[in-house]
């Protein structure tokens, strides 16, 4: 990754950054430091900005079904220049942190914003400092020159499955075209769809630009959102700065140079560092909660770390490779950690497998074997081990049998064997346990036939309990098992 010998050194700056979130910490006029991210004094005259005409709402809805289209997501809202973004969020970002992408869910958002037509901008500006040898140090390479005002609204319909098919049945009866939710008839097939696809729906609301707190009424619902927040939106509008202009003292004064002494290919590394930790906290605020305690302090210390050295990392490559390696660590345990969710639902719909209690299974046909659940898996983190236990006796008068036993609260059965190893007239055998798979415990009976001797095996298909959600695992307890940690469901 760290190859810049060949590359270029320096950097030659845009003249204008626009697009970019305006942050609280801006003002008018104040300097901005295009390699470490900070504010600087300002170093040109009080100037105003005269403010454009506002457009009609724009409306915009983002069905987002996997990873890839949450990156496309993290991009366009949460795009950054240089180093001057990083990870802070801002208004027009925070919604990021409700949408979730899995096997097992799916986020429909739906934005409206009122936007000025351009950037409010003052007609000219004026230097009011001479520029010297440490002109850069003190007043940085950009100044604030004016901003994009807004009110924007932002909903997220998370939409959580007990089962892969679930999902892509409601992905496909919304077809390639997501619903207007905004609209009342889009707001009915909306709650239509979901019902017949037995999502659990959570909606989450984010705004900027309005003069009165969000209302709250018993509950959210596609339809409240329509009838209450809508309404609300609408009359509570007052427009703030959503997009920063940011201007290069250069355009101002010529003889300001706008290189800097950072290679482009370790402004390229750093873009790539942020946009893979702005994907890492939208997977790790959306994540189970089971999953939470097994990447919190990981991703809290990474945060952590990228934030305090945000402003030296253009000149640390070395440090912006680890904190590379280590985003990328925290976004395979948040993706092993929604396979195991996935996987949790595959094994709670192959406990319905298993046979009842008491049924009798014959093996006078000699070797043969019974399997149930799981015994293997391709996801990436799930892991599942075996334990083998056999019994066998020689024949003599009378019969011959055994009851095998698993016990271990520390893990999980997924699935389980029963082998006769006797070529011919092995017995018959049946299961004690009313339920085996899902459990950390199970029993089963084998016997010989009269006079015969036998020879049985059965294979217990187990996973570290403590990587998964807390038992009994059973189609009741999926929902809870799906939900994001504190954040209460509403099924639709």
């Amino acid at each position: 990754m760290l190859r810049y010998g060949s590359a270029p050194q320096t950097t030659l700056l845009n003249t204008t950054v626009v697009g970019q979130a305006w942050l609280k910490s801006f003002q008018l006029g104040l300097g901005v430091d295009a390699i470490t991210g900070q504010l600087r004094a300002s170093a040109v005259k009080p100037f105003q900005v005269t403010p454009s005409k506002y457009q009609s709402p724009e409306f915009l809805y983002s069905l987002v079904q996997s990873e890839s289209d949450l990156e496309t997501l993290v991009s366009g809202a949460a795009s950054g220049s240089y180093n001057l973004e990083g990870v802070t969020i801002s208004a027009s970002t925070s919604f990021l942190n409700s949408v979730a992408a899995s096997e097992l869910a799916v986020t429909l958002v739906a934005q409206v914003s009122v936007p000025e037509s351009q950037y409010s901008l003052a007609p000219r500006y004026e230097l009011s400092v001479q520029p010297g040898e440490h002109f850069r140090d003190k007043y940085g390479d950009y100044f604030v020159a004016g901003y994009r005002a807004a009110s924007s609204l932002y909903v997220s319909y998370q939409c959580r499955f007990s089962s892969a098919k679930q999902r892509a049945e409601f992905a496909a009866k919304l077809a390639a075209e997501a619903p207007e939710v905004f609209s009342a008839e889009g707001s009915v097939k909306f709650e239509q769809t979901a019902k017949q696809s037995s999502a659990t729906v959570t909606i989450r609301i984010s705004v900027q630009g309005v003069s009165s707190p969000i209302p709250t009424p018993p509950s959210w619902t596609p339809e409240t959102i329509v009838t209450v927040l809508l309404p609300w939106f609408n009359g509570a509008m007052s427009m703030e700065p959503k997009e920063v202009y940011l201007e290069h003292y250069r355009i101002v004064d010529p003889n300001i140079s706008n290189e800097v002494p950072i290679s482009p290919n370790v402004f390229s590394d750093l873009s790539f560092l942020y946009n893979r930790f702005w994907l890492v906290r939208a997977l790790f605020n959306t994540c189970p909660d089971f999953g939470h305690r097994l990447v919190e302090e990981k991703f809290h210390r990474l945060a952590a770390d990228i934030e305090a050295y945000q402003a030296s990392l253009p000149s640390d490559p070395e440090k912006i490779a680890k904190l590379t390696e280590q985003t990328k660590e925290v976004l395979q345990t948040l993706r092993e950690i929604n396979n195991r969710l996935v996987f949790y639902t595959q094994v709670i719909a192959a406990a319905l497998t298993e046979p009842a209690a008491s049924q009798n299974f014959d093996a006078d046909k000699g070797v043969i074997r019974w399997g149930y659940g799981y015994n293997k898996s391709n996801l990436p983190g799930v892991t599942i081990s075996s334990v083998s236990d056999s019994v066998s006796d020689t024949a003599h008068i009378g019969w011959r049998e055994h009851t095998f036993n698993y016990r271990d609260s520390n893990k999980v059965i997924v699935g389980w064997d029963v082998v006769c190893n006797w070529d011919t007239f092995g017995g018959d055998w049946h299961k004690v346990s009313d339920r085996i798979i899902g459990r950390s415990a199970g029993d089963i009976y084998v016997k010989g036939d009269y006079d015969r001797g036998y020879n049985w095996t059965v294979v217990w298909y187990v996973v570290d309990a403590s990587l998964y959600p807390a038992g009994p695992w059973t189609a009741d307890a999926v929902p809870a098992a799906l939900a994001p940690a504190d954040e209460a469901t509403r099924p639709t």
